[in-house]
């Protein structure tokens, strides 16, 4: 019995990784930190920057890196004690207000990925938030989660073909109920 409970918790453990994890991934990152780093890093003046800092020493950019990960990290914890305050919207605000830092951090990591790296201490932490994040992504219950999201947006996809699309059911009734109160009003006005 004592062999089973410590599993039952490790497990347990392992499900609110897994499920923080997905809720950063999929809500966070691919809905707002994503399109903001593609759109940071296709921005002219980073990529004339970039072309500048490989003449830049590697420990002035560990760090800048430090610091904009560090003010990020802070702005994070920040939004997440307003929103335990009760403080929602401005929670919101200043986790919204975090993402763009988060796009510039990841753009400078990228650009500078070999000076940054080239610290031993640094390629080590990186290594194993690496593998963790290819642990979290082996387990089954990641894998399982990824499915149903695959099938929802399939389903959704779907849905909007046959009932939202120009010439889906729903649009071509409210099209038809359009035109029938359309000359119903005309009729009413004629007479």
């Amino acid at each position: 019995m004592l062999s089973t409970i410590p599993r039952k918790i490790l497990r347990f453990i392992q499900y609110i990784l897994v499920l923080l994890f997905i809720i950063f991934e999929e809500l966070v990152w691919e809905t707002f930190a994503k399109p903001i780093y593609e759109w940071v890093k296709e921005l002219n003046i980073l990529q004339q920057l970039q072309t500048k800092l490989v003449g830049v020493n590697r420990y002035i950019i560990l760090i800048l890196f430090v610091l904009l990960f560090v003010v990020e990290e802070i702005a994070g914890i920040f939004a997440g004690l307003l929103f335990v305050k009760g403080l929602i919207l401005l929670g919101i605000l200043v986790y919204m207000l975090r993402i763009p830092i988060v796009g510039f951090t990841f753009w400078l990591f990228h650009a500078t990925e070999s000076k940054l790296l080239s610290f031993e201490w640094f390629k080590w932490i990186y290594t194993l938030i690496v593998r963790f994040f290819d642990w979290v992504k082996s387990r089954d219950i990641y894998k399982k989660v990824i499915q149903i999201k695959a099938s929802i947006k399939e389903n959704i996809k779907i849905y909007k073909q046959r009932y939202l699309s120009g010439n889906g059911k729903i649009v071509s009734d409210l099209k038809k109920l359009y035109h029938i109160l359309k000359s119903r009003f005309k009729e009413a006005q004629d007479q």
